[in-house]
């Protein structure tokens, strides 16, 4: 693991925002370097924000995790942030604690935790996921980080004082040669099976009893003669094997012959069954080809039954139209007559009317001549004057009637009005 950079705000003694970069000059490229300072300079606060940003845990405070009063006094939040290097890449381990609303007062917030890789993606972003991630990264826990990487003040004797097993441990996680123990005992397991093997082979060997001559010879012709028993009985067996199947086969198909005898019975049944219903199926299938020229036929029937009944309602509204069509002529001519001889006789009225007056206008204007001299009849006068001007108003009303009477009879019937008087 190397240190690249450690970024701290508002811890113990240090308020604001430090940066410490191990990765840039001059300290890069010191293969060793110390940080020193009075107490009180703030270097166990950076071995603080190294432990917190990785495990949430700070070793002045024992096994308190995420403490509280590592914030600096009247501030409101603190954090803690540290980029490393690992045989897998580059990570950056973040811690945060604040309190309410940002302010000096407030109650104190749960602590936040995320890991992030060299691009910014989250890797852990909840307590449990952020130490389970670290210690997969790093391949210690924070008690062994304390005891290799991070010894804290008082604690190196611990690390002297520690039991050789443990040291032994912790130094072979630390320079990566367990795996030479795993390889030691894995290597003693397999000796030991491979001996167990081995004592067990030549055990099987020592119970190995060698025959004679004769009884090697005679258990041999016993195999020979089993051997050829056994293949005669293998014949017998092929043989009976064909035979049984033979026989399964026979009856199986008698099974079969019995179903198919079976369902020709129900067949026949059926077929008489449904005697009637072949018929019209025979008689469908023999009208199927001409199904088209049914439908065309039946749709003519359709449309003639229509024109029909579309004929008789036509000739009964002809029928009744002729009927009221003389009825309609009859009182047509009935009324023009009535019209005519009316008319008629208002005209002979009217002319009888017009030579009476024209009489009297002969006998008034003769009588006028005959009495120039009088002058005591000026009124007379004066009263045929007025009876002139009725005479003529009257004449001019019956003309007017006459003519539209006339026009009235010319609509009507179609005579020409000429030819009337």
């Amino acid at each position: 693991m190397k240190i690249l950079r450690i970024t701290l705000t508002n811890l113990n003694s240090l308020r604001g925002t430090h940066t410490v970069d191990l990765n840039g000059e001059p300290l890069g490229s010191a293969g060793l370097f110390a940080i020193t300072g009075p107490t009180g300079a703030g270097k166990s606060t950076l071995l603080d924000a190294l432990t917190l940003a990785l495990f949430g845990r700070s070793p002045r405070y024992g096994n308190e995790a995420n403490p509280e009063h590592v914030m600096s006094r009247h501030c409101g939040e603190c954090s803690a942030e540290v980029e490393f290097e690992v045989p897998s890449g580059r990570y950056r381990a973040v811690w945060e604690r604040r309190r309410a609303r940002k302010k000096a007062d407030g109650a104190m917030q749960h602590a936040t935790r995320h890991v992030y890789d060299a691009d910014g993606a989250t890797l852990a972003q909840q307590v449990r996921e952020a130490n389970a991630k670290i210690e997969e990264l790093l391949g210690l826990d924070y008690d062994r980080f304390l005891r290799s990487v991070l010894l804290a003040q008082g604690d190196f004797a611990l690390f002297l004082k520690s039991e050789e097993k443990d040291r032994a441990a912790l130094l072979e996680s630390l320079t990566g040669t367990d795996i030479y123990s795993r390889l030691g005992i894995r290597a003693f397991r397999e000796a030991a099976d491979r001996e167990g093997a081995l004592e067990k082979s030549e055990e099987d060997i020592r119970r190995i009893e060698i025959l004679p001559d004769e009884e090697r010879a005679a258990l041999q012709k016993q195999i020979t003669d089993g051997q050829a028993e056994l293949q005669k009985i293998d014949l017998e067996i092929k043989s009976g094997a064909i035979l049984v199947k033979q026989i399964d086969d026979l009856t199986a198909a008698k099974t079969r012959e019995g179903e198919a005898l079976t369902k020709q019975q129900d067949t026949e049944k059926t077929k008489k069954e449904k005697a009637a219903d072949l018929e019209k199926l025979r008689l469908h299938r023999l009208a199927q080809p001409f199904t088209a020229d049914l439908s065309t036929l039946q749709a003519a029937e359709t449309a003639l039954k229509t024109a029909t009944a579309n004929r008789d309602n036509a000739h009964t509204d002809y029928t009744t139209a002729v009927a009221t069509l003389a009825s309609a002529r009859a009182l047509l001519e009935i009324s023009l007559q009535f019209a005519l001889g009316a008319a008629q006789q208002k005209v002979e009225e009217a002319r009888k009317d017009s030579q009476n007056a024209k009489d009297t206008v002969t006998a008034e204007n003769r009588w006028l001549e005959e009495h120039k001299s009088d002058a005591t009849l000026p009124h007379e006068l004066t009263k045929i004057t007025v009876a002139i001007a009725e005479l003529k108003n009257t004449r001019n009303a019956l003309r007017n009637q006459w003519t539209a009477w006339l026009a009235s009879a010319s609509s009507i019937s179609g005579v020409d009005t000429k030819t009337l008087p």
